[in-house]
């Protein structure tokens, strides 16, 4: 993580932070991650006339459904669908200052992601 007088490249967010017992401060995002971040904040950006005006926008980094739906239980990153039961690994990723997303990855594409 970035200290106060750090500076971080261009469209670096402050990273991946996984919502489950093992917490990832500091995460070097994948070419997919990255990928899947910067498309959904041109989306946000051109859905958004002025992204300042909001003290934060949190949003889904992928298509959901209704909560415990079929579609709001797949992967993120695969599409394969989580059944009720077996863990879904939820995280959060600061796109920018404003701009927060939040996904769902499966068992194997976590570990993926995460480098274990």
């Amino acid at each position: 993580m970035a200290q106060p007088n750090e500076t971080r490249p261009a469209g670096a967010g402050s990273g991946l932070i996984a919502a489950s017992k093992t917490s990832v401060a500091q995460h070097e995002p994948s070419a997919w991650l990255r990928g899947a971040v910067a498309k959904r904040v041109r989306q946000i950006n051109a859905a958004v006339a002025d992204v300042k005006a909001f003290g934060a926008i949190v949003a889904p980094l992928g298509r959901t459904g209704p909560p415990g739906s079929r579609a709001d239980r797949e992967c993120d990153r695969c599409g394969r669908y989580v059944p009720c039961g077996d863990l879904l690994y939820l995280f959060a990723f600061a796109a920018t200052p404003r701009i927060h997303l939040a996904g769902g990855l499966c068992g194997r594409c976590e570990a993926t992601e995460v480098g274990r």
